[in-house]
């Protein structure tokens, strides 16, 4: 009776092996798939935070340029009302928008107008009403010097996010994005 009990038992377990290896493999190749989706988003939120932020410093570096030439325009006498009157209306809310779309956390850094995106706007509009009135006659090195620091922070806090997804395959385009970009400013 206990043989007999026996090889019930056996032959229970016997089909379950399989089973129980199975279902132990499934269990390996699932965590290996989550810790592989969790590095791909990882990797694509990076992805997205550096296009953010290289979309930003493009129109800012537009809007340096248009800037710098207005006042420099302006701040000539001789001429004509008509090229004085040069709109950047176009120009300010491309950079806006490519700033409302950007996601800043606290950059690391001693200028404290990249504290947070309201203050950074802020900054931006003050110099964007003093290049509209030119009351206070503002200098064409003051704006450079103004859109430089902007351009040079967020470069700066682009190495950064690329940096943080270094295990990715396309860090090497990041790095390659940031660097033209730097070429360009």
């Amino acid at each position: 009776m206990e043989g007999q009990n026996m090889y019930m038992f056996l032959m229970m377990i016997l089909p379950l092996i399989p089973i129980i290896i199975l279902v132990t493999q499934n269990l390996v190749l699932l965590t290996e798939i989550t810790a592989r989706r969790t590095d791909i988003l990882d990797v694509e939120r990076s992805v997205i935070e550096s296009d953010d932020i290289a979309l930003f410093v493009s129109r800012v570096q537009r809007e340096r340029s248009e800037v710098a030439i207005k006042t420099y325009i302006e701040n000539k006498v001789d001429i004509s009302k008509e090229i004085k009157r040069i709109s950047l209306t176009t120009t300010f809310s491309s950079t806006d928008r490519a700033l409302d779309r950007m996601k800043i956390r606290k950059i690391d850094t001693q200028h404290k107008i990249f504290e947070s995106k309201l203050r950074l706007q802020i900054r931006i509009d003050d110099l964007r009403d003093a290049v509209r009135d030119n009351e206070t006659k503002i200098t064409v090195e003051e704006t450079m010097k103004f859109y430089n620091t902007i351009t040079t922070v967020m470069l700066d806090s682009l190495s950064q996010t690329i940096r943080s997804g270094n295990g990715s395959s396309t860090w090497r385009h990041l790095i390659a994005y940031k660097n033209m970009l730097r070429k360009i400013d």
